[in-house]
């Protein structure tokens, strides 16, 4: 359970403090080297910390939902090797439906109908060949993490942390040259 045995909650709040604390180190270099800008200039610092603090919950769902699944379900049901489970982490993050496809008026062929939707999506790997190499890496990381420490707690904190600074580094500060998308990604789902 999560208070038994382990301390998975203390695994997990360390990963959490590792992937957040990298990715926040990266994000204040490329600031101090001009490559991103602060938008909050003028903002009350009580309102940012409620902002920010908004996206702890979702770091928490995000690890729970995808760390289980690739590094978990996925990564043992290929006997436990990493390759497999890193590409379908990677390539499963180019997944997505644009929200203005139509549909038929039927609601139940709407499944069937978005996999050739998803398909197509798969070729965008191809136009952002560094997003793709950046989520290889995470991805292998995530995945030896879960190989060496025989536990996913530790892992799904430190993506957690990673998608916590992700999400408040762009919600909070902007790429100025464009030249990021290996650390932050694109925007692809916002």
């Amino acid at each position: 359970g999560l208070g038994g045995p382990g301390q998975p909650w203390r695994r997990w709040l360390a990963g959490m403090a590792a992937g957040a604390g990298g990715l926040l180190a990266i994000s204040t270099t490329l600031y101090w080297c001009g490559e991103r800008w602060w938008q909050l200039e003028h903002e009350d610092p009580f309102v940012v910390a409620v902002k920010t603090l908004k996206y702890v919950p979702l770091a928490l769902v995000l690890g729970l939902r995808e760390d289980f699944l690739f590094f978990g379900l996925f990564y043992e049901a290929c006997g436990r090797r990493i390759a497999p489970a890193v590409i379908f982490y990677s390539a499963s993050h180019f997944l997505h439906i644009d929200k203005n496809d139509s549909f038929s008026a039927d609601v139940w062929r709407h499944g069937l109908e978005s996999l050739p939707k998803f398909a197509a999506s798969l070729g965008e790997i191809g136009h952002r060949p560094l997003e793709a190499f950046g989520l290889c890496l995470v991805g292998f990381a995530l995945a030896t993490l879960r190989r060496e420490s025989r536990s996913l707690w530790f892992g799904m904190g430190v993506h957690g942390g990673w998608y916590f600074a992700r999400s408040a580094g762009r919600k909070f500060t902007e790429d100025i040259s464009g030249r990021n998308d290996l650390w932050f990604g694109t925007d692809l789902f916002y």
